[in-house]
């Protein structure tokens, strides 16, 4: 298992929480306050399989 953790650009969190939804991938969502150009942070646990595909995913 991994713990990931992925940084969201402003204007790509609905994107990222599709994407993650259409993966059935079980998340947490924070907001980042440090303002800079990312607006929040999601963390998941994934299989070692699993992590490059749904990173894929989330590039596209």
């Amino acid at each position: 298992m991994r713990l990931v953790q992925v940084m969201i650009p402003a204007g790509k969190r609905a994107a990222v929480v599709r994407a993650l939804d259409d993966e059935g991938v079980d998340y947490v969502v924070t907001d980042e306050t440090s303002g800079r150009e990312y607006t929040a942070v999601a963390t998941f646990p994934l299989p070692t399989a699993a992590v490059e595909p749904v990173l894929e995913r989330l590039r596209e």
